[in-house]
């Protein structure tokens, strides 16, 4: 289950904070193994879940968690920036 901090309605897409607080990409509401990771990273000696060749569940990238959002608009532009943190 999460709450939508951010979605396009054209595009179909929504970021969601699941209720462990990381950004998943999914439909609110949804159980965290259906939402796509926002943000991962992948370093070396840090390891990663089994995925098949993506690169998704890697162990830095489950440690995100949401810390804030804005929007800008620079005259026909839209920018959402989201942060994260590790706790």
């Amino acid at each position: 289950m999460g709450s939508r901090i951010w979605s396009h309605p054209a595009l179909g897409l929504h970021a969601v904070v699941d209720a462990a607080g990381a950004v998943r990409l999914g439909e609110p509401g949804r159980d965290r193994g259906s939402l796509v990771p926002l943000v991962e990273v992948t370093a070396t000696g840090h390891g990663r879940m089994w995925s098949g060749e993506r690169f998704v569940e890697t162990v830095i990238g489950d440690r995100l968690t949401y810390r804030d959002h804005e929007t800008v608009r620079d005259g026909t532009a839209t920018v959402r920036r989201s942060g994260s943190r590790t706790p």
